[in-house]
């Protein structure tokens, strides 16, 4: 079923540096949505799950991130009509690096791909 124009969706990958220095995820967009953030999801030790936005995510030298569910991810807003197996193009822009341009997979959630 192909997601409805204006929906929600999250972006979910994981970034490598091999490199000698640190550098900072710094932004995330893509021309399938009206809106892209970097958010963190969050359970405080009473319990309470909240989202928040994040200006940067550093990605230390001869580090990895990983943006999952239930952690780091890219929140999208109206979304484009999708369909499973789409694919569509998202540009990583980092501080040092510059923007780095991907194919992400169109996947419903839940499907334990995360």
């Amino acid at each position: 079923m192909p997601t409805p124009a204006g929906a929600n969706g999250a972006v979910y990958f994981q970034i490598v540096n091999d490199g000698d220095g640190a550098d900072h995820l710094v932004s995330v967009t893509t021309t399938a949505a009206d809106d892209s953030q970097i958010h963190e999801s969050t359970t405080s030790d009473d319990g309470l799950s909240r989202m928040e936005r994040r200006d940067e995510v550093e990605v230390p030298a001869g580090g990895t991130v990983r943006f999952e569910p239930g952690g780091l991810h890219v929140m999208l807003s109206g979304v484009d009509a999708l369909a499973d197996g789409d694919t569509i193009e998202v540009v990583l822009e980092f501080e040092e690096s510059g923007p780095v341009t991907v194919e992400a997979a169109v996947q419903p959630y839940g499907d334990g791909q995360y």
